[in-house]
């Protein structure tokens, strides 16, 4: 089979998931019985979209991968969330952050119905921009902050693919250039786009190509895109 017929199959796969054993009213149906009292859901749901938003955000930023369900806790007493093993993805071959995913950030149906298209376009993008905003101004500041994680991850890095020791030019180098991808990104999220378009436009396209079924469904068995 060709590369476009795999793609019809495993969207169509996950279509029949989605359908048959796993509607995307899971997480709802579930936190809907957990609140019975209305105004504490929609606190909750609140609160959950604010949480998710940074979640998201660090995943996106800083080129995390592999986001199953079992890496993300989430209190049912308060909305807070917990996220495990947030690692980055660096390229095997070059130490460059890379995530190889053609999402960018976790937003499976089931998140999305749970938090509902108010606070989805509300909450949840505001958010994403206002965080990236918050950091990015001044924006060296971020960068100092980033240098020294980066470092350690380049050195592990070296470590992990036996490159022998690196020279500390390389590894300044290597931290720059590393960090001034993480910075980009999050300046791209925190500027308001050129022309008659809503400030938030960036966030509003990485919500859509998060949800679109295509990039759910070229995800791994593990990544279980329709919960």
């Amino acid at each position: 089979r060709s590369l476009e017929q795999q793609q019809v199959l495993r969207t169509e796969i996950l279509t029949a998931i989605q359908e048959k054993w796993a509607p995307s009213t899971i997480m709802l149906d579930y936190f809907q019985q957990t609140y019975p009292n209305y105004a504490d859901f929609w606190l909750f749901r609140r609160q959950f979209s604010y949480q998710y938003a940074a979640i998201c955000f660090m995943t996106y930023v800083m080129h995390i991968g592999n986001r199953y369900p079992n890496k993300i806790s989430i209190s049912r007493a308060t909305g807070d969330i917990w996220g495990s093993e947030l690692i980055p993805s660096i390229n095997p071959n070059k130490a460059f952050f890379f995530n190889p995913e053609q999402v960018p950030f976790r937003l499976t149906p089931n998140i999305q119905t749970l938090m509902g298209p108010i606070a989805t376009e509300g909450v949840f993008a505001c958010a994403l921009m206002a965080i990236a905003r918050c950091l990015t101004e001044p924006r060296h500041e971020l960068e100092q902050q980033l240098s020294l994680f980066v470092r350690e991850e380049m050195i592990f890095w070296a470590t992990a693919h036996h490159r022998g020791n690196v020279t500390e030019n390389q590894l300044r180098e290597l931290v720059q250039s590393n960090s001034g991808i993480i910075v980009n990104r999050a300046v791209s999220l925190a500027s308001p786009p050129e022309g008659n378009l809503p400030a938030n436009q960036t966030t509003i396209d990485l919500i859509s190509k998060a949800v679109n079924p295509q990039s759910l469904a070229s995800a791994d068995a593990l990544w279980m895109p329709y919960l």
